[in-house]
């Protein structure tokens, strides 16, 4: 998946995830609510929580993702479903 972002009418950033990625399954679990880097590491048994919460300030960078400063409040400003279509 492939996410530009665009401002007037230029192309200023662009990332790209895997559907299998963390980063991507992060994005899709706080696609419509939002979780606690604790909720999402007890979906993810395979992954620390340590890599979560590094991949969620790559999100953060990227504008993606937002999170209060104890990560209890992650939430996706990127719609994956309308996305995805």
């Amino acid at each position: 998946m492939e996410i530009s972002e665009y401002c007037d009418y230029r192309l200023v950033n662009k990332i790209a995830l895997q559907k299998e990625s963390v980063g991507y399954r992060i994005l899709q679990m706080v696609n419509d609510k939002i979780l606690s880097i604790g909720d999402i590491a007890s979906f993810m048994t395979n992954v620390t929580q340590e890599t979560i919460k590094a991949k969620i300030d790559d999100l953060y960078e990227a504008g993606i993702v937002y999170h209060n400063a104890d990560y209890t409040e992650i939430l996706s400003i990127i719609d994956l479903e309308r996305a995805n279509h």
